[in-house]
């Protein structure tokens, strides 16, 4: 469309009285204040400004902007590289094309395409997405929201957590993810994921990763998970049937522990682990536990070879060891191939 043929009266209207009265077109600008502006086509508004990119547009006190297209607001920024939008106080901007809100937060001259908010986080790659405070992101395509977090130059994690003041989480200490391209988090208060909160019959389905104790800046507490139980009590605490390797899990009120084993005639370990076997002497073996159990076990012996129909006594039992005696029919000690399962509390 040609904007000057359909308002060609309106064009011709103008006169030179009026043409005077318009602002001339400058290529740079002090708006307002007392800024130094060095750069072509760049301005300023407000007081002690310094720009020297070409483009550049800096408002506010005391910011200093560098290199190409950038825009900085607010108070005493340092902005080089090129394309940049800076919003807060005290930033120290480098690479390019980054965002950046809040609080001394710094991107390096690697830095490229990033968006961090909030305070004191830096970014040294590609693509990374920092909010809350003490974040350091190196690699590329990070995601960090927390404290004290660093994704120490593996590319692709995501790591959440929370800002308790009583973490042990540091300078000196920061949490790190262990894989690249990985989701990562930590949460004094630990992680719920629920399935249907507040609603059916079952308003605690969900999976649960909670500490067994609160999280203080001296102690750091196992992690329980819950599955449908938000307040688990043990490593792996299930409200509803589990089942692994599409078979039912036996479970029972105690939390025990089982070993078995089958033994030779001559003492020696025909199969099973976690324990060694001697033979004492004529139909006389001794079993001991590789780790003890915190209460004496139940043990149950049994002969292989039945033919002969040999019995078995158990005898000596403790919780590092239990004996067995072979006997025939006619109550003589006799040497056999034997089994036994040994259960007891749980170390």
């Amino acid at each position: 469309m040609n904007v000057f043929k359909r308002h060609s009266s309106w064009v011709v209207g103008i006169g030179a009285a009026t043409l005077a009265l318009l602002p001339a077109f400058a290529t740079a600008g002090d708006l307002t204040g007392t800024n130094t502006i060095l750069g072509n086509f760049s301005s300023a508004n407000g007081y002690y400004n310094w720009v020297t990119g070409g483009q550049a547009f800096a408002s506010g006190q005391q910011n200093n902007v560098g290199g190409n297209f950038n825009s900085a607001f607010g108070y005493g920024h340092v902005v080089d590289g090129n394309g940049h939008l800076v919003f807060g106080t005290q930033h120290g901007v480098g690479g390019g094309g980054n965002a950046v809100f809040g609080y001394q937060n710094q991107t390096g001259a690697s830095s490229l395409y990033n968006f961090l908010t909030g305070s004191f986080n830096a970014a040294d790659g590609a693509n990374a997405w920092i909010g809350g405070s003490n974040n350091v992101s190196s690699g590329n395509r990070s995601l960090l929201f927390g404290r004290f977090l660093d994704d120490n130059g593996l590319a692709g994690t995501v790591i959440f957590s929370d800002n308790n003041p009583f973490s042990i989480r540091s300078t000196s200490a920061p949490f790190t993810p262990a894989n690249q391209d990985s989701l990562s988090g930590i949460f004094d208060g630990g992680y719920a994921l629920h399935t249907n909160s507040g609603q059916g019959a079952n308003p605690d389905a969900g999976l649960y990763i909670v500490p067994s104790a609160a999280n203080t800046a001296a102690t750091s507490s196992p992690a329980f998970v819950g599955i449908n139980n938000p307040a688990p009590t043990a490593a792996l605490d299930v409200v509803g049937n589990a089942v692994v390797n599409g078979n039912s899990v036996v479970v029972g009120q105690e939390i025990l522990r089982t070993l078995r084993g089958r033994v030779s005639t001559g003492g020696a370990v025909q199969n099973g682990s976690g324990f060694t076997s001697l033979r004492v002497g004529v139909g006389h073996y001794r079993i001991t536990f590789n780790t003890a159990f915190s209460s004496v076990p139940t043990p149950v012996a049994t002969a292989f070879n039945v033919a002969s129909r040999e019995s078995m006594t158990v005898s000596q039992v403790s919780t590092t060891q239990f004996e067995v005696r072979s006997w025939n029919n006619a109550g003589a000690a006799v040497d056999t191939d034997w089994f036994f399962i040994v259960t007891g509390p749980r170390p």
